[in-house]
């Protein structure tokens, strides 16, 4: 980058650092080979939903992310493959909590479980732990009919504010967007088969 200047406050995009240059002359590629590619941030996202009786429509009942935050892309994988996990859930609106939920929560000892009282907190859960993890690759299976499209289909109905860090780029209307269309700057892999 020649003649940058670092904003003090990203503007326009939800990244840690962000500069702005003149024009796009100023953005050359270094022909120089690194030995080593730079780590990525890898999160693994898995999504569970419920059909609602009445609208006929999925809901989010839990989401469930582990990451890695430093993961090779030029070598094996590492062990352990993720170095934390996190898992949020709700209940239908159909249904009631079960008595020992409480109880069930000391099984998962290394998993960060959170309980929310509803869809809306549960996305917004979600939405703060994803942008907190900033994955620079994005793991999940079925991402078209299952997963991503699920969450920004719930997001984009609950009408949640900072929708927009799915993606790297602050947006301020959703425009009737695809979660494709939203997640701009963080690369997806699908592992579906």
């Amino acid at each position: 980058l020649k003649d940058y200047k670092i904003n003090a406050q990203p503007m326009f995009s939800w990244c840690k650092s962000e500069m702005t240059v003149p024009n796009i002359q100023s953005i050359t590629v270094n022909e120089a080979h690194s030995s080593n590619p730079p780590p990525v941030v890898v999160a693994t996202v898995n999504v569970r939903s419920s059909l609602n009786p009445t609208t006929i429509k999925n809901e989010v009942c839990m989401i469930t992310i582990a990451h890695h935050n430093n993961f090779p892309i030029d070598q094996p994988a590492p062990r352990p493959q993720f170095q934390k996990h996190f898992c949020g859930y709700t209940r239908p609106k159909s249904q009631n909590w079960p008595v020992d939920i409480k109880a069930r929560h000391e099984e998962f000892k290394i998993t960060k479980i959170v309980k929310a009282d509803s869809e809306r907190e549960l996305l917004s859960w979600f939405l703060a732990t994803f942008k907190s993890i900033d994955p620079d690759l994005i793991v999940v299976n079925d991402a078209n009919d299952c997963q991503l499209d699920v969450i920004w289909d719930r997001i984009n109905n609950s009408n949640i504010s900072n929708w927009s860090c799915l993606g790297r780029l602050k947006f301020r209307n959703k425009n009737k967007w695809k979660w494709d269309n939203v997640i701009i700057g963080r690369m997806v892999c699908d592992v579906k088969g």
